[in-house]
């Protein structure tokens, strides 16, 4: 490719529809040289590379098609339901194999501060109304993408008899598709936002303390909770409750509302963040892409929820991460927008699968720098993160069932495996998080003579942009673009020979083609 192509050149000679054209093909270019560039790296790095074996197991657990959901803010629904078809199209990427539906969440910090049908004058300037039109616009959107809904309440307002009323509501505009009810969004965090203080309407609890924010701990949102879910349960019978929706997986506040009986939440809920721009530039868990590439930002994650899963089956319930990204608080572009989140995702996914967790909500918000993808006018600009999580959605098939994965390696290399076991197909994803080339020899256990392999791929762990899976790109109409490229490995003595080059990862997929 020559270095006197440019966006410059191409646009000093054509305009108009014949430019958006030709910039399309000069993106075609560059993104082709990059794959071409990465398999001639593979096919130079076939001697040098150190060598990995990876050996499928036993088949594990199943995994829910609906694993992976999303989340959105209560106040940001608008901005995603105005971009029409990309939007759409952008859930679509995220859509398991299977054809389940998607478990939406409409909840976050936003959720304390929506007001249902009451009129917000002299209240707090955050607060905001949400009435019969933002149902509307719920119901037209479950319906168009086949979703599912859950529901984050206003538990900072005490007003069980609102929240209610909202759920009725709620009920009657989504019917089937309204999943749960969450009540309450990070409690654990009340204390600091003093701002909640303030919130009221005419029917806030009598005796509500002027100050309550101040000393909240799990016995007050055990009670909270109480009062709220006696007058959901009234006003919907049967529909499911959710909670403690909390930061953090502390027994304290799950104990607080698991086995309450006919109260008891049926999904007990958490929200996950490996990094935090609120942690110190010293800390560990301030961004990094070393840290977020990191054993513990993955498998570290899932093991930390293991008491969690373990509480919630003891009591006959779901523990779910409601709310989940790579990096909260503020803004590190340089670790959120790379391509290293690409490779993180579906390794947290899949670790958190292993742990038994039983679904996960990914939180996605129009202008913050950890979405996986952007809202422009009337299209998407999607991140490296939408990749990988487009990446795990593509290995859930029918009747999905985790299999172990056992992985011989140097200490040096830094490689994950993940096998899926689907009606028809066996799909392998190696995960190269660390310098080092690393040639697998898999061994399947899966009679087939030729593997079909789809690499992702950018130019470097911190790129931002140049991501391709299996030669395409998703562009800003939310489809894939490109010609697909396929490799064909050769079972020889029993096992497929992958080369999976540095900071990049290889879908090894044995089986039917679709």
């Amino acid at each position: 490719m020559s270095s006197s192509l440019s966006r410059e050149s191409i646009l000093a000679t054509v305009s108009g529809p014949q430019q958006r054209s030709a910039l399309r093909f000069a993106a075609y270019l560059l993104v082709s040289g990059v794959v071409l560039l990465y398999a001639a790296a593979a096919a130079g790095a076939r001697s040098s590379a150190l060598p990995v074996q990876v050996r499928l197991g036993s088949t594990g657990r199943p995994i829910p098609g609906s694993f992976l959901g999303l989340s959105f803010e209560v106040n940001e629904l608008s901005s995603y339901i105005q971009e029409g078809p990309a939007f759409d199209r952008a859930i679509s990427l995220l859509r398991p194999r299977s054809g389940g539906p998607m478990v939406v969440r409409l909840g976050g910090k936003s959720a304390d501060d929506a007001y249902w049908d009451a009129p917000t004058l002299g209240t707090p300037s955050w607060v905001f109304e949400i009435g019969n039109n933002w149902l509307a616009q719920l119901s037209s959107l479950a319906k168009r993408d086949r979703l599912e809904v859950t529901l984050d309440l206003n538990l900072a307002v005490h007003s069980p008899a609102m929240e209610a009323s909202f759920a009725k509501s709620a009920s009657d505009a989504l019917g089937p598709r309204l999943l749960a009810l969450a009540i309450g969004n990070e409690p654990d965090l009340f204390r600091f936002q003093p701002g909640l203080d303030v919130e009221k309407v005419p029917d806030t609890i009598a005796g509500t303390l002027p100050l309550w924010t101040q000393a909240y701990s799990p016995t007050e949102y055990r009670s909270d909770y109480m009062a709220y879910a006696r007058a959901l349960t009234q006003a919907v019978p049967g529909l499911a409750l959710e909670g403690p929706e909390t930061t953090s997986p502390a027994s304290a506040w799950l104990d607080a509302v698991a086995g309450l009986r006919q109260l008891r939440p049926r999904f007990l809920t958490v929200h996950r963040y490996p990094l935090s721009t609120c942690w110190a530039r010293n800390s560990p868990f301030y961004p990094r892409i070393s840290s977020l590439l990191a054993e513990w930002a993955s498998a570290g994650l899932a093991d930390g929820l293991r008491g969690a899963i373990k509480l919630a089956r003891r009591h006959g319930e779901s523990l779910w991460v409601s709310e989940m990204n790579s990096v909260s608080c503020g803004r590190t572009p340089g670790v959120e927008r790379s391509f290293g989140t690409a490779l993180w995702a579906p390794d947290a996914l899949f670790e958190l699968v292993r742990a038994g967790v039983d679904g996960v909500n990914w939180h996605v918000r129009p202008l913050t720098f950890n979405a996986p993808f952007q809202l422009r006018a009337k299209a998407i600009e999607p991140m490296p993160e939408l990749y990988g999580l487009a990446v795990f959605a593509q290995m859930l098939g029918p009747d999905a069932r985790l299999a172990a994965v056992h992985v011989s390696s140097p200490s040096v290399v830094h490689l994950k495996a993940w096998a899926v076991i689907s009606r028809r197909t066996t799909s392998v994803l190696l995960i190269n998080k660390g310098w080092f080339t690393a040639r697998v020899t898999l061994r399947a256990g899966v009679d087939r003579d030729v593997a079909r392999i789809q690499r992702l791929l950018a130019p470097s762990v911190r790129s931002d942009s140049g991501v391709t899976f299996g030669g395409r790109w998703i562009a800003g109409d939310g489809r894939w673009h490109g010609r697909e490229l396929i490799e064909l490995a050769r079972r020889r003595a029993g096992a497929y020979d992958v080369v999976v080059p540095a900071y990049s990862a290889a879908l090894v997929r044995i089986g039917s083609a679709r």
